[in-house]
């Protein structure tokens, strides 16, 4: 009897290693689309609140004189916004606020200097602080809007994008209304009259929020590109 031939060697196939890895810096696709179009919405409700509003230049005073006796206490705020301006007058707790547009202002003022027959120089001295006020408050509104329609254009951008629809550098939108924002701010700020001395207007809260638009709408552009580079 002849032995029975040995059984091949079995040969061992190397395991596959699973290698986990490594999560992108930049997020999901997904999450960094959600914290875009949320510094953008963010950034576009900021601007819209602070352009809408009448408190761009603010200033507080209050005097107490004393008369036969008895004290009184004035308290004056003034607030100019883009278009408007409005005057608070409190007498011992008593207020009294009158508002008025500022375009409408200067024309009423123009036509008061003509029916007075006043001259050119005249009516500058008398109703150039108005004008300069309306002025910047148009030119800084004009820009501002721009900005904003920058970044209403950014949120179609982004929606098409999850369509499928691309815009050629629509990355750099956020940047176009962050700098289209800012330069209103900025031309309203220098074309604004130089105040009468003794008097030191401030910054409102409007101001301040279209500032801080400003700021979420360039770190939305900011945020998506350093997302998308580490992606």
């Amino acid at each position: 009897m002849q032995p029975a031939p040995a059984p091949p060697a079995a040969t061992h196939q190397p395991v596959p290693v699973a290698t986990p890895s490594t999560p992108a810096v930049g997020g999901s696709p997904d999450r960094t689309m959600w914290i875009h179009t949320g510094l953008i919405v963010t950034a576009l409700l900021l601007s819209v609140l602070g352009v809408l509003g009448d408190s761009w230049s603010v200033e507080e005073t209050s005097n107490t004189t004393d008369i036969l006796g008895e004290e009184f206490t004035v308290t004056t705020e003034l607030k100019v916004g883009l278009d408007d301006l409005s005057a608070t007058v409190c007498t011992n707790g008593e207020c009294v606020t009158v508002a008025d547009d500022l375009s409408d202002a200067y024309d009423n003022c123009t036509s008061l200097a003509s029916d007075l027959e006043y001259n050119s120089s005249e009516t500058e001295e008398m109703c150039g602080t108005t004008g300069d006020m309306a002025s910047a408050g148009f030119t800084g509104t004009l820009f501002i809007s721009l900005g904003i329609i920058a970044l209403i254009a950014t949120l179609i951008a982004t929606f098409m994008g999850t369509r499928g629809t691309h815009f050629p550098f629509s990355q750099h939108y956020p940047f176009g209304g962050a700098a289209l924002i800012l330069i209103g701010i900025v031309a309203w700020w220098l074309m604004m009259p130089e105040p009468p001395e003794g008097s030191d207007p401030s910054l409102g809260s409007n101001a301040w929020l279209t500032i801080a638009g400003v700021a979420f709408a360039a770190g939305a552009g900011g945020y998506s590109i350093f997302a998308g580079s580490h992606t």
